[in-house]
């Protein structure tokens, strides 16, 4: 993708996928309260895309990271 250096998450040597960056991604924990809420007080990545509220809500969050460029173009054409 242009503009991605590395797949690679620059804390560690896990590809940096939305996945990586919800469950285990340790810089954004303070942001993870809500997906912590819906996903009944856990980071399951099925729970959190079980239902129509928890894919809402993970999907905004992934959406709004910006440390996430590959959603860039959603978010401008989301939300701004």
């Amino acid at each position: 993708m242009p503009g991605i250096k590395s797949s690679l998450c620059s804390y560690g040597n896990s590809f940096e996928t939305p996945r990586h960056v919800l469950i285990y991604y340790k810089k954004e924990q303070i942001q993870k309260e809500e997906l912590k809420r819906v996903g009944k007080g856990g980071l399951d990545f099925k729970k959190l895309l079980n239902t129509l509220e928890e894919i809402g809500v993970t999907s905004h969050w992934i959406v709004h990271l910006e440390h996430l460029p590959q959603f860039s173009l959603a978010r401008l054409l989301l939300y701004e």
